[in-house]
This record gives structure tokens, sequence and C-alpha cells, in this order.
């Protein structure tokens, strides 16, 4: 004769669970989306983030394909891919380089 040791049965069970990113704060509101990038000045910013310099040159590449009257910018021409550059100048960079549009960060 067996008798099974373990944990006693229990009713069920509430867990609360916190989002350990935190709470996010919008200090600017973006500028209004392009109709179309055909014809713009589109600036790629990385911020030194995950494997950047091997997926900015694909994104740029499909960039071109899609919008093919779009001058894609590459990040090594727009701006010093560090975070606290782009944080401090991105907005100046891309104005004084006359860029329209920035596709700006990495996943990661």
């Amino acid at each position: 004769m067996s008798t099974a040791v373990g944990p006693a049965e229990a009713g069920p069970v509430t867990l609360e669970v916190f989002n350990p990113v935190g709470a996010t704060e919008v200090g600017t509101i973006p500028a209004p989306r392009l109709d179309t990038l055909n014809g713009k000045r589109i600036g790629l910013m990385w911020q030194g983030h995950y494997r950047g310099d091997e997926t900015f040159p694909y994104l740029q590449e499909l960039l071109q394909k899609r919008f093919p009257g779009a001058t894609i910018v590459p990040y090594q021409q727009v701006i010093e891919p560090t975070q606290a550059a782009i944080i401090a100048g991105a907005g100046k960079a891309a104005k004084a380089q006359g860029l329209d549009a920035v596709i700006l960060g990495n996943g990661g």
C-alpha cells in the first residue's frame, strides 16, 4: 500500500503581476506621418544596440526597393551612433541634414 506525499490541495490562487518596465511618459508629440516616402530624404539613426550594423543596411535595401524615389541616408552619415547623441540631437541632426523622415533605433 502506497501513500502519495505532496502538497495539500489548495483552493483558487490569485496572482498579482507587475510590469518591470514601469510607467511610460510621453514628453513630446511625434510629428505627423508623411503621406508617402517617395521623393523624401529618410535618415537612418542607430542607437548602437544589437546588430544594427547588420540590420540597417538590409532596412535601407528594403526601403529603396519599396520607395525608389526616396533618398536613404545611412546611419553612419546622419549622427554618431550612440544613445546620448541621439537623445540630445536627433531632431537637430535631421533638420540640419534636410531629412524629411527618420527611422530611429534597432530593437534590442
